[in-house]
């Protein structure tokens, strides 16, 4: 039973890994993200905000090719 129950939660984080690289995901989390500040009056300049998107974007994008080093087909 906790064979299956960690096979379970495994699938779970790949598939929730999997969401959170999809751009447009990306795209509307760091929007609704920027309206949310914008509405408490905190939201950086856009090109400070665009940056830091794109920081975190290539960071994703850069740990997806890295995870595939080193695995053996």
């Amino acid at each position: 039973m906790a064979e299956k129950a960690k096979e379970v939660i495994q699938e779970k984080k790949e598939n929730f890994i999997d969401r959170i690289k999809n751009p447009i995901f990306i795209l509307a989390a760091t929007s609704f993200a920027y309206k949310v500040l914008e509405m408490y009056g905190v939201a950086p300049e856009l090109g400070l905000y665009q940056n830091a998107v794109d920081l975190v974007t290539w960071v994703l994008i850069g740990t997806g090719v890295y995870s595939t080093f080193g695995k053996k087909n």
